[in-house]
């Protein structure tokens, strides 16, 4: 049995279970009932002793200047009672501001702790081209060298189709946009 079921309990088989953080008295009688003991058990908060990065996020591949996107990814936790959990919602990530062609990596840290982890990102350099008509978008969206698509202030395009993934910066007036499945378009 035990003194605080509030703290540990017993089965009926003796197996206790810490419930809550705390100190409790377990009392042991044998079958026949001749022989009692009693042990103090002291339950304690589990503690993370690592993290690890189990899911991808959905990006790792950026153009300078975008800040990292962290949907999709899943860190896991490692306690010390050996239980595993989702602590993806306590981890931080840094750097948490505009990418450079330096980051390869986005460092990912559980709470106030110095229990990190990494992924490996690729960020690739800018490749601008100014737009103000139409056709200077079709050239510029031609070019599979260009990955970001300054607009003119002012400019006023007809469509926008876009198949990789490009930056768009400026004010977009569009009629009409198509984007390719998988392709990301991102509006600064």
């Amino acid at each position: 049995s035990s003194s605080d079921e509030s703290i540990a309990t017993v089965s009926d088989t003796g197996l206790v279970t810490g419930v809550a953080i705390g100190e409790a008295t377990i009392t042991v009688t044998t079958n026949s009932g001749g022989c009692t003991s009693q042990c103090k058990i002291t339950v304690s908060p589990k503690e993370i002793e690592s993290i690890e990065v189990t899911h991808q996020p959905d990006k790792t591949e950026y153009i300078e200047g975008e800040v990292f996107d962290s949907k999709g990814v899943v860190i896991t936790g490692v306690f010390s009672d050996g239980s595993e959990d989702d602590v993806t919602a306590k981890c931080t990530f840094t750097p948490g501001v505009s990418l450079t062609t330096n980051d390869d990596k986005i460092t990912d840290t559980y709470g106030g702790t110095d229990i990190e982890t990494e992924i490996a990102v690729t960020v690739n350099e800018a490749v601008s081209a100014t737009v103000g008509n139409d056709t200077e978008l079709a050239a510029a969206l031609k070019d599979d060298s260009i990955n970001r698509i300054v607009v003119s202030e002012g400019a006023v395009l007809s469509s926008l189709s876009v198949d990789r993934n490009v930056i768009v910066d400026g004010t977009l007036d569009i009629v009409s946009m198509s984007v390719s499945k998988g392709v990301s378009l991102t509006k600064t």
